[in-house]
């Protein structure tokens, strides 16, 4: 049941990010804060993030884009990452570095 309940609640946020990105720029960015939420569970600040996962802030936008292609490409090693990566668009991987490098620059 908390299963099922999970994945509903990401096909719903899924679904809301590609009708958010069709609304324009203000969709875009509802789009990338949507995209972004799936990172805080593993790339999370303070004690509670597991060990050897970086936290994202402070990583400028070309940092977090040159690391999502790397990990795409497989030139990167990775547990996880390398398949997520995988997963994602040119445009997408340009989203979410944008998404991530404000938030976690100063």
């Amino acid at each position: 049941p908390a299963r099922v309940r999970r994945l509903l609640v990401l096909i719903m946020l899924i679904g809301s990010g590609q009708a958010a990105a069709q609304a324009g720029d203000s969709g875009l960015e509802l789009r990338g804060r949507v995209l972004a939420s799936s990172c805080s569970g593993c790339h999370r600040a303070g004690p509670a993030r597991p060990e050897g996962i970086p936290d994202l802030a402070g990583l400028g936008t070309d940092e977090i884009a040159q690391k999502l292609r790397a990990y795409r490409s497989g030139e990167a090693a990775a547990t996880l990452m390398n398949r997520l990566a995988r997963g994602y668009s040119e445009e997408e991987i340009d989203l979410l570095a944008r998404t991530l490098g404000e938030e976690g620059e100063p």
